[in-house]
Parts: C-alpha cells; structure tokens; sequence
C-alpha cells in the first residue's frame, strides 16, 4: 500500500490540509493519506500548541468521514522534538509492506538539505509537493514522485485561531466536526 504522511501540527486543521490531503490522492497514486500529528517540532514555538492530544483528537474528528484519511499519533511515542527519519523507521518497523511518501508544502521541500538525518530519509521515502502562493515547485535532484496541484487557500490556522479568540466564526474553514469539539472543549480562547 502506498501512504502519503501529511506531517503537522494542526493547530487547529482546516480544509486547506484535506484539499490537500484529497488532492494528493487524486493526483499521486497513492491509496491512503495519513495526518501526522506532531506533538512538537523542532521550528515551533510549543507555547502557542493546544495539547497534542487535543489536536490529535481535532484531526481524528476531521478526517473521520473520509475512509482515505487517517489521523495518526505515532510521534507521541518518539523523542521530542520530532524528526521526521525516526517517525520514518518506526513507521516502516510497523508497517514493512507499506510505501511511505512524505506530502509537504514547496517551501519546506526547499529547505530538505537543512532536515536532520536528510540522506537517510531521502533513502526511505519519495516525496509529494505541492506549491505555495506564488512560489513554483523546482525539483534539481529528481527526488520526488510528483509535484500536485491544489487549490491555493490563503488560510493559515494561526488566523483560525485568532479568529476564535475573538469570537469571529471560522465556519466551513475548519471542518465541522472539529469546529463543533472546538466550541466544546473551548480551545483557542
């Protein structure tokens, strides 16, 4: 089976992530898409994350109803931060008969040669990249297996979260399901 890792710290997830998400299925010749939740990373400021469990629970809400999407929470168990090689052996441990393909945005497929452990990565997996606003996909070393196409939303959950904060509704920019546990449990307020 091939699997598209949508690595993340969906803070909070919003339907830019599942056009994507969706995209990359149509576009990619892959079978399954799996959200990554990550607990932290080595670029963010972990202040400003909701509990990983929480956004976990968030991307399990939102990609329920689609049986191509699932939310996964294998990064709780590694070391923090998350390095995405380490996610990598273990996914690959878990699951030999799988292909793994990493989905992410052109400017951080730019910045790969500065990932840690970057070779060993380049070894294990294929990537799909998409572009960002204005930016044009370049691919000098071959390395990955497609460059797709979706719908550019300027959307960026740190806008949803203002936007909660101040009581603005972020309908049918997050998916309902998620919206509805945010107004719940009260996050991001």
């Amino acid at each position: 089976m091939k699997i598209a890792l949508f690595f993340g710290t969906f803070n909070p997830i919003h339907i830019g992530h599942l056009i994507i998400g969706q995209a990359a299925l149509q576009q990619a010749g892959v079978d399954k898409v799996w959200f990554v939740v990550s607990p932290s990373s080595p670029d963010k400021d972990y202040s400003k994350l909701l509990h990983e469990f929480d956004r976990f629970d968030l991307v399990r809400e939102a990609t329920r109803d689609n049986p191509d999407f699932k939310a996964i929470d294998i990064e709780f168990q590694l070391p923090k931060p998350s390095y995405t090689y380490l996610t990598i052996r273990k996914l690959k441990e878990e699951n030999p008969d799988c292909e793994f393909f990493i989905l992410m945005g052109e400017d951080n497929f730019r910045n790969l040669s500065k990932w840690k452990n970057i070779e060993e990565l380049r070894q294990n997996v294929r990537f799909i990249v998409y572009p960002r606003e204005g930016q044009k996909v370049s691919n000098p070393d071959n390395e990955l297996v497609a460059i797709i196409s979706a719908p550019l939303i300027n959307l960026s959950s740190t806008t949803l979260r203002e936007m909660i904060k101040m009581e603005i509704s972020p309908k049918y920019l997050i998916p309902e399901d998620a919206l509805r546990l945010i107004r719940q449990k009260k996050f991001y307020q």
